[in-house]
């Protein structure tokens, strides 16, 4: 039998990422992050008349002291950051469960495998970006707020 496919086509900027999640083990990041650890990433920013430079123990660009190399706001570090997104297409197959793109608040809390085996028992979008939102947030307390941005947005492209 064949399955049919259709294609996503992802215009990336930062640290937000997109996972296509096929099972509990099982997922494929579709972004990578455009962050100052990347070397191509640092290559460009020096080439833009940036600076890398140590803080607190992570790489952080000048100016600004942003861990990211590309973002659409930020403008008083423009140049050397860059708005221009990274372009990807892939296609995706039916035994695709969920697609999740969720912001560095999310992933830095949550890796794409557990992200992956969170879901498993999961069968609509509602469902699952409460599950993983829980799991980002759940465990602290009531007056605190995560560290970074939290945004999740889940579709499940078989509703």
């Amino acid at each position: 039998s064949t399955q049919s496919t259709w294609g996503v086509h992802v215009a990336h900027c930062g640290d937000t990422r997109l996972v296509a999640i096929l099972n509990a083990n099982q997922y494929t990041v579709i972004t990578q992050d455009h962050s100052v650890n990347s070397t191509s990433e640092q290559q460009r920013i020096m080439q833009n008349g940036g600076q890398i430079t140590s803080v607190q123990g992570g790489l952080r660009v000048l100016p600004g002291l942003l861990n990211v190399t590309r973002a659409i706001g930020d403008l008083d570090s423009k140049p050397p950051l860059t708005a221009e997104p990274e372009l990807n297409s892939f296609q995706v197959q039916q035994n695709l469960k969920f697609l999740v793109l969720a912001t560095d608040g999310f992933w830095d809390v949550v890796t794409p495998a557990q992200c992956a085996h969170l879901l498993a028992g999961c069968h609509t979008a509602p469902q699952a970006a409460t599950t993983l939102l829980h799991a980002a947030v759940g465990g602290l307390p009531p007056n605190q707020s995560p560290h970074d941005d939290t945004t999740i947005l889940v579709i499940n492209p078989n509703a």
